[in-house]
């Protein structure tokens, strides 16, 4: 069998957990993309025969409930995404105007910021960028994440946030030849740093999961009934 996810909607307890539907299997580097456009849910690790887009039935089985998603989750996520990559700044004037934006959103509320604000941090960083120095091989990495921080500096919310994250132009810069295979890689890496913060999550918020029965599945899908043979006709006429 292979290991996929799934996200039931909702934040639900073990003990009245009721499956609202049947979810879609995911894969885990899918796995960032499917919590961006969910509000809430509980993610189950799973093992299956079945191919990443079926649906989950009683064939299936749960193997772990392993993160929440939720508005928390989504924003700590995205947080260790754009702090994971400004790490890696080495210019100091780049740096700072990043990380500006960046302890701005972590530490304040988004209502609290006022568009001028927002538009002063932009409009440096945008400065920066067209400042940086053609032969220097940091350009094309620093530049990307001072683009990626002038969108952060203008998130309203987690939704958005996730949207920015994880910012794929940095991670490209030297892709080479295969980008497709550079992307997968991302997409993966990011689910990852997503699943470490959606199990934290969840057990801040429903512990239980990591004690009580998991939910029982669906209940298994059946077989297509076989055609019924055609009745004859001489039968019906009475003959």
């Amino acid at each position: 069998m292979k290991t996929a996810y799934v996200i039931s909607p909702g934040l639900q307890l073990p003990d009245s957990f009721q499956w609202r539907g049947q979810p879609v299997i995911l894969s885990q580097p899918s796995l960032w993309d499917a919590m961006k456009i969910m509000p809430s849910g509980i993610v189950f690790r799973v093992r299956t025969e079945q191919n990443v887009g079926d649906r989950l039935n009683g064939n299936d089985r749960i193997e772990s409930a392993v993160g929440l998603v939720d508005s928390t989750s989504r924003w700590r996520a995205s947080l260790a995404l754009v702090q994971i990559a400004l790490s890696g700044l080495r210019i100091p004037e780049v740096a700072d105007a990043c990380w500006a934006v960046f302890n701005m959103i972590l530490n304040r509320h988004p209502a609290t910021l006022q568009m001028p604000e927002r538009q002063q941090h932009a409009t440096a960083l945008r400065g920066l960028i067209d400042k940086l120095p053609a032969g220097d091989p940091r350009a094309a990495y620093e530049g990307s994440c001072a683009a990626m921080c002038v969108r952060l500096a203008f998130c309203e919310n987690d939704v958005e946030a996730a949207h920015i994250c994880p910012y794929t132009p940095i991670y490209m810069v030297n892709g080479g030849d295969h980008p497709d295979d550079r992307e997968a890689t991302v997409e993966a890496l990011a689910s990852s740093v997503f699943l470490h913060e959606a199990y934290r999550r969840l057990m801040e918020k429903a512990p239980e999961y990591a004690f009580l029965p998991l939910p029982r599945l669906p209940a298994p899908a059946k077989p297509p009934e076989p055609p019924q043979a055609p009745e004859d006709e001489d039968d019906e006429e009475g003959v």
